[in-house]
């Protein structure tokens, strides 16, 4: 007899549908709210608003810290 249950495996979440607030980012590069507004204002760092809400891809984030590293 065939098993009822369903058998589809769960997709695993990407990293470019994590969502990061800039609290999150600060605490994470260890600076101020400030500096990563700012750079979200001068284009450095690509956000995206939901309503007021800024956040910021973590795959963004990634590659942001990958081109700081190269330089």
């Amino acid at each position: 007899m065939p098993s009822t249950r369903n058998t589809t495996k769960p997709t695993k979440t990407r990293a470019a549908d994590t969502f990061l607030t800039v609290d999150q980012i600060a605490e994470k590069w260890q600076v101020g709210t400030k500096f990563v507004r700012r750079q979200i204002a001068s284009a450095a760092l690509p956000a995206v608003r939901f309503g007021r809400a800024v956040r910021v891809r973590s795959v963004d984030v990634l590659e942001y810290e990958d081109r700081l590293a190269a330089r």
